[in-house]
């Protein structure tokens, strides 16, 4: 299960980063800790949350709004005042 979350977790990471015609990202965190849980009763498909120094990403369902999260994580508030699901699954 941890390397398949690895693998999961660098291909977001990968796809977050990386674009043909895309505009550099910016981004706020190149090292962090990600602790992933799925709260199937969770509001939303997804949020991540910074607590102690680790970015934590709570799912309703595994893998959907894998990427939009970490691109959290990453990147911070990417799409302030506005709710999306932009790279959700």
């Amino acid at each position: 299960m941890k390397r398949l979350f690895s693998a999961v977790l660098s291909g977001a990471l990968a796809l977050s980063l990386v674009g043909c015609d895309a505009e550099p990202k910016a981004i706020a965190q190149d090292k962090f800790r990600v602790q992933l849980r799925v709260v199937p009763g969770l509001e939303t498909r997804g949020l991540a949350v910074w607590q102690e120094g680790e970015c934590q990403i709570l799912l309703r369902e595994y893998p959907e709004c894998l990427l939009h999260e970490v691109r959290h994580c990453i990147e911070g508030d990417w799409h302030p005042g506005r709710e999306t699901d932009e790279d959700c699954f």
